[in-house]
C-alpha cells in the first residue's frame, strides 16, 4: 500500500467499499483504521458512519456511540456532528443532542446540518424554529430540493391542524345557545301578547256575566199575556 500513514487511503477505499455495499470489508477496514490513528476523530466517524449504513439493525444502533467518542476528541468536527444529525433522523433526538446541532450550526452553518434542524424541528412540532432553519438553509441554496421539501410538508401540516383545539371546543358547548336566549324585542313583544290576552280574558269573562244577568232578568220576568188583551 502507498503512503500507508495516510489516512485519505482508507477513505478511499472505505467508500469503494460501501459505493459495492460490500459492509463486511468496509467494517474490517474501520477497525484496522482506529488501530492506526487511535487519536483521530475521522477514523471513529468513519467507523460509525459504516455502522449506520449496515443492514443488520443491531449494528446501526452503536453507530452513535462512535460519533460520540469522535466528538469527545474534537467537539466541532462536522463530519461527526452530520453524522449525529443522521442518526436523529432514525432515532428521538435527545435534548443534549439538538443543543449540540444548534450550536454548531452557529459555528458552521452548513445547509446540510441546517436541513437537519428544520427536520427535527417540524417533527417535534416547533413550526417557528423549523421555518427558521429553513429559510437560513435557501438563503445559502434556493434550489435545495430538500429544503423546498420540508418546507411543503411544514406547509400541509399547517393545513391539517384543526382550527379549534379541544379547550375551544369545550368551551363552545359550555356558551349558552342563541335560541334559548330572548332579544328585547321579544320580550316586549311577549309582555304586550300576555296583557292583551289577559285583556280580552277580562272582557270575555264581564260580557258573560252581562248577558247572563240579562238572562235571568228575561226569566224571571217574563209574564204571559192573554189572547184577548
Amino acid at each position: 500500500m502507498v503512503a500507508p500513514y495516510r489516512f485519505e487511503i482508507y477513505r478511499g477505499l472505505f467508500h469503494s467499499y460501501l459505493a459495492q455495499k460490500r459492509f463486511k470489508e468496509a467494517n474490517a477496514l474501520c477497525n484496522w483504521t482506529i488501530r492506526l490513528f487511535q487519536n483521530s476523530p475521522r477514523s471513529f466517524t468513519m467507523f460509525g458512519r459504516t455502522l449506520f449504513l449496515f443492514p443488520d439493525p443491531r449494528m446501526r444502533r452503536t453507530a452513535r456511540k462512535f460519533a460520540e467518542k469522535s466528538l469527545k476528541i474534537n467537539h466541532i468536527y462536522t463530519p461527526a456532528v452530520n453524522l449525529i444529525a443522521d442518526i436523529c433522523q432514525v432515532e428521538v433526538p435527545t435534548k443534549a443532542i439538538i443543543k449540540l446541532l444548534e450550536k454548531h450550526v452557529i459555528i458552521f452553518p452548513k445547509v446540510n446540518l441546517l436541513n437537519h434542524l428544520g427536520d427535527i424541528m417540524r417533527k417535534q412540532k416547533e413550526p417557528v424554529k423549523a421555518m427558521e432553519y429553513y429559510y437560513k438553509a435557501l438563503r445559502q441554496d434556493p434550489k435545495s430540493k430538500r429544503t423546498l421539501r420540508g418546507l411543503r410538508l411544514l406547509s400541509k401540516s399547517f393545513e391539517e391542524s384543526p382550527v379549534l383545539d379541544e379547550s375551544d371546543a369545550i368551551g363552545m358547548e359550555n356558551q349558552p345557545s342563541t335560541n334559548d336566549l330572548a332579544t328585547p324585542c321579544e320580550a316586549t313583544n311577549g309582555a304586550e301578547g300576555a296583557e292583551s290576552a289577559e285583556n280580552s280574558r277580562e272582557a270575555s269573562s264581564s260580557e258573560a256575566t252581562r248577558s247572563g244577568q240579562e238572562e235571568d232578568v228575561d226569566d224571571h220576568d217574563w209574564i204571559d199575556v192573554p189572547d184577548g188583551m
